[in-house]
């Protein structure tokens, strides 16, 4: 009656180690169920793991074809994870590559000190795209501890590029206490880019230092200026102006006043100007050939000044 009495006791105690409350929220308490003075509780996506110590080790089951894949740790996959400040060691296999959903999951981290990984944790291409939040005072120590220094961003910063009506990226996330690095320029049709800026506190353009440590979200905007010209004022209104393209050759047909000449640029959407050689006919045509000329788009710039033309010409 007695051993009966014990193993009824134990078969009571396995069952209860994992519980379901409100919401539904999964708790497991104790080994091997969790660690032994620890405490999983899962509520949706989000897994908090609370106490003091570490965490029990989860072997691969039948089913597994590579590290986390088959794990018996419990909770399946989540989305999240929550790790208390007195947990000492994350257990092996307990959040393998099946665990953590790519490109949405975190992993708050509450410990002073990083706690200890084993093998099968946050593997594959997972810590590229997890993003990891630690205690402020602690980043420097988890960038330098093993398995923690690997995710790509730890307490990140959204910073947000504007590139104000021209192509340009829209975010990139960065490390606090990291620099961000320089996109490729933005292209705005008819505007040169002219760097990245933040307004300061009186409203100045202040150009972004790509050098500056990031701290906070920032949004950094496009500055843009017109092409400089170096054509004259001598121009014909833009009414007076038609361009005929066939194949690679521009034909300006301008105002019969074969005495003036008058400017020819061709520049690209970007704002970089084209090096071009128009030639000036008696009647006042102007043809303008474009062997060296990529394929693409244009904005060909024929006199100066506000009485001057821009035309969009497409190279092919």
């Amino acid at each position: 009656m007695t051993v009966t009495v014990k193993s009824w006791a134990a078969w009571v105690a396995v069952a209860v180690a994992v519980s379901v409350s409100g919401a539904g929220a999964q708790t497991w308490t104790g080994s091997p169920n969790c660690g032994a003075n620890l405490t999983c509780t899962k509520v949706g996506g989000t897994l908090t793991v609370s106490g003091a110590g570490d965490m029990d080790d989860f072997p691969i089951d039948s089913s597994g074809f590579f590290i986390g894949k088959g794990s018996t740790a419990p909770w399946g996959e989540v989305y999240d994870i929550v790790i208390g400040k007195d947990v000492t060691y994350i257990g092996q296999n307990a959040f393998g590559s099946s665990s953590l959903e790519p490109y949405k999951a975190t992993v708050k981290v509450n410990a002073t000190n990083p706690p200890r990984v084993s093998s099968g944790n946050f593997t594959f291409y997972y810590k590229d795209s997890v993003t990891l939040h630690v205690p402020q005072a602690s980043i420097n120590a988890y960038k330098t501890a093993d398995k923690w220094k690997d995710f790509r961003y730890i307490n990140p910063s959204t910073v947000t590029f504007d590139a104000q009506n021209g192509s340009a990226p829209a975010t990139k996330l960065v490390s606090y206490g990291d620099t961000v690095a320089k996109p490729a320029d933005p292209v705005k049709s008819g505007f040169v880019f002219d760097g990245w800026y933040r307004p300061s506190a009186v409203g100045d353009v202040v150009y972004w230092d790509f050098s500056t440590v990031i701290r906070s979200e920032i949004i950094l905007f496009a500055a843009w200026k017109t092409p400089t010209s170096v054509l004259g004022s001598n121009a014909p209104k833009a009414a007076n102006i038609a361009v005929r393209q066939t194949g690679r050759e521009l034909k300006i047909s301008t105002p019969d006043r074969a005495a003036v000449r008058y400017g020819v640029e061709l520049y690209s959407v970007s704002g970089k100007r084209q090096r071009v050689s128009p030639v000036y006919h008696a009647d006042g045509v102007i043809t303008v050939a474009l062997p060296h000329v990529a394929a693409g788009s244009y904005i060909l710039r024929v006199g100066g000044g506000k009485s001057g033309m821009d035309r969009r010409v497409l190279v092919r």
